[in-house]
C-alpha cells in the first residue's frame, strides 16, 4: 500500500525516480554482462530466483481437505522457513456469501493467529512475517479480504469495514477457531478493530500495524480517492495507470520478487475494486472503547496515512488497560513498516512476544 507523502507528489516523482533507477541498472549491468561474456566457459552463473505468477485454479469447496499445510520447494530466500510469494491456497464458501482465499501455515492444533492485510494487498503482504510466526509454535491463518488476492471481487460495493469483520467471522466460525491472536495492517487494523469490538470473546490479542482511531478526514484518503486537479482520483479513474501502481507498491524490502509481486498483484485489480475497497473505509468506525484485549501498535515515525497524533487517539480511544497497551514506535519506517528492508525478522519477533505473553 501506498506510502509517500501526501497528495499528488507521488505521481511527479516517478518519472524522474524511474529515469534513476534505469541509468542506474545500465551502469551495474553494462559492466557485469562484460565480465559475464570474459568468464564464458570457465564458470556458468547460478539461476535466479523469480517471481513466478500463481496459476493454481481455484479448487472446489467440496474437493478441499484442511489437512496439515505442506512446506514449498521455491527457490527463494529464507526457504528454510518456508517464505513463499506462491503460497497453497485453501478456500471457504462463508455465510456472508463471499467464497474468501485463505493460506494457512504452521500446526492446526497449535494457538491461531490470524493476519489481516491492507487494501489492495493479499497474502503476500505477509508472506515474509507469517511463516516466522508459524514457525514460533502457532497456526497461522492468513486470508484474503474480499475485492483481494484470489477471493470473490463483487462488483456491487463498497467493500465496508464491517462486510470485512462479517467475512473474517464466518471464516472463523467454519474453521472451528474460538479464539485468536489477531494481526492488522491499514484497512486490516480496522477490521481487526470491529472483530475485536463486536466479538471480544474471538480475539486474544490485536496488533496493529499503520492503524488510527478513524479515517475520517484523512487527507491521503480523500486524495486516493478524488484526486487534486493533476491526478483525478481513482473515483474518476477508468484505469490506474503503470506509474501510479509501481508507486502504490514500492518499497525498501530486500527482495526484488517481493516487490514484483505485490506490483503485479495490484495490477490485477479492476478500477472498481479499488473504488470498493478505499470508499468503504469511509463508514463508521468500530468503538474503540468496547477493545478490552492486550493490544499492541506498531507505527512507522514516516507513516503518510497517519500521524502521530493519530496514533495517540487510537490508544486514548481503547477500552484496554493501559498496563496492557503497547506502544512501539520505529524511527525512519513507513506505513508498511513489516515491508521495509530487514523488517521481517524484526517485527515477527515483536509479534511473537506479544503473543506469547498475551
Amino acid at each position: 500500500m501506498i506510502d509517500h507523502e501526501t497528495g499528488g507528489r507521488l505521481h511527479r516523482r516517478h518519472a524522474s525516480a524511474r529515469k534513476s533507477v534505469a541509468s542506474a541498472c545500465v551502469l551495474v549491468l553494462v559492466p557485469l554482462l562484460l565480465l559475464s561474456l570474459l568468464a564464458l566457459g570457465a564458470c556458468s552463473a547460478p539461476e535466479g530466483a523469480t517471481a513466478q505468477q500463481e496459476t493454481q485454479e481455484n479448487e472446489p469447496a467440496d474437493q478441499q481437505s484442511r489437512q496439515q499445510p505442506q512446506g514449498t520447494d521455491e527457490a527463494e530466500a529464507s526457504t528454510a522457513i518456508g517464505i513463499t510469494y506462491t503460497p497453497d491456497y485453501r478456500y471457504a464458501d462463508l455465510d456472508t456469501g463471499i467464497r474468501i482465499a485463505y493460506v494457512e501455515l504452521g500446526e492446526l492444533s497449535a494457538p491461531p493467529v490470524v493476519f489481516l492485510h491492507g487494501a489492495t494487498d493479499s497474502y503476500l503482504s505477509w508472506s515474509q512475517i507469517a511463516p516466522r510466526v508459524a514457525e514460533g509454535g502457532y497456526h497461522v491463518i492468513v486470508p484474503e479480504l474480499r475485492g483481494h488476492g484470489r477471493s470473490d471481487k463483487p462488483e456491487t460495493g463498497p467493500y465496508t469495514v464491517q462486510d470485512h469483520a462479517a467475512d473474517i467471522d464466518a471464516l472463523l466460525t467454519q474453521l472451528d477457531v474460538e479464539q485468536a491472536h489477531v494481526v492488522g495492517h491499514s484497512l486490516g487494523t480496522f477490521v481487526a478493530q470491529r472483530l475485536a469490538a463486536e466479538n471480544p470473546d474471538k480475539v486474544r490479542s490485536l496488533t496493529l500495524i499503520g492503524s488510527a482511531a478513524t479515517v475520517e478526514g484523512n487527507p491521503t484518503l480523500d486524495w486516493l480517492l478524488n484526486g487534486d486537479g493533476e491526478w483525478p482520483g481513482i473515483n474518476n479513474e477508468q484505469e490506474l495507470s503503470d506509474e501510479f501502481l509501481v508507486d502504490w507498491t514500492l518499497s525498501t524490502n530486500g527482495d526484488p520478487a517481493f516487490i514484483e509481486a505485490t506490483y503485479q498483484h495490484a495490477k490485477t485489480l479492476p478500477v472498481y475494486v479499488w473504488r470498493n475497497i478505499f470508499n468503504g473505509l469511509n463508514g463508521p468506525a468500530a468503538d474503540l472503547s468496547k477493545i478490552t484485549v492486550p493490544t499492541q501498535i506498531i507505527w512507522g515515525t514516516e507513516d503518510g496515512f497517519f500521524s502521530r497524533d493519530d496514533e495517540d487517539a487510537l490508544v486514548s480511544g481503547l477500552g484496554t488497560n493501559p498496563a496492557e497497551v503497547e506502544f512501539i514506535e520505529k524511527p525512519g519506517a513507513s506505513h508498511n513498516t513489516h515491508w521495509e528492508e530487514h523488517a521481517d525478522e524484526e517485527i515477527a519477533a515483536d509479534i511473537l512476544r506479544f503473543i506469547d505473553g498475551a
